[in-house]
């Protein structure tokens, strides 16, 4: 399976969120098809997980506390400071896809645990993905420099990568697919 997802990364004719809709489709597609006729805003559903994934990560803390609040008071910043990261990072996407499939391939996703429910593993690829774009978007809006940058970055991997993020995730009653839109 994973060499179905890495065939479908490698399509330059798409979008990365049109990519990891299509994984997540393969995944569990009742779920993804019905998260995504939701109308849930995507901006205040990432600063819920991250103001509740946060709590015990010490390293992600700095780095989504003035976030969070920014967005859960202005979520409509989101839009013109993503046009601003954009414009300031046009090379992020690669960069991005990259470590999207870097985690998938990691975590053997979907297959993260044997004990795991893989219907939910569409939920944490989602997640990591809107998560992924919605803390740079919002921290570099605050702090400009590429060297902040990946040191937010690193700290959200430090959740992903380093926690049972994909367990987590599931135990949130949030519209993953919307992560998607961000």
């Amino acid at each position: 399976m994973i060499l179905k997802f890495q065939l479908i990364f490698q399509n330059p004719d798409e979008k990365l969120y049109q990519k990891i809709a299509q994984v997540c489709k393969i995944v569990n597609s009742d779920a993804v098809l019905k998260d995504e006729n939701k109308s849930d805003s995507p901006v205040l559903t990432a600063s819920f997980l991250l103001n509740h994934l946060v709590g015990r990560n010490f390293v992600l803390y700095p780095y989504t506390n003035t976030v969070i609040r920014c967005y859960e008071e202005n979520p409509e910043l989101y839009e013109s400071d993503k046009e601003t990261f954009d414009s300031m990072f046009s090379d992020w996407m690669p960069f991005y896809e990259r470590l999207i499939n870097n985690s998938m391939m990691y975590e053997n996703f979907p297959f993260v645990d044997e004990s795991f429910d893989n219907t939910d593993a569409y939920k944490e690829l989602c997640c990591t993905y809107g998560l992924l774009r919605f803390l740079p978007v919002g921290y570099t809006a605050l702090h400009p420099s590429k060297e902040d940058l990946i040191d937010a970055i690193a700290a959200l991997f430090h959740l992903v990568d380093h926690t049972a993020f994909y367990k987590n995730i599931t135990y949130y009653p949030v519209n993953a697919a919307c992560m998607l839109k961000l």
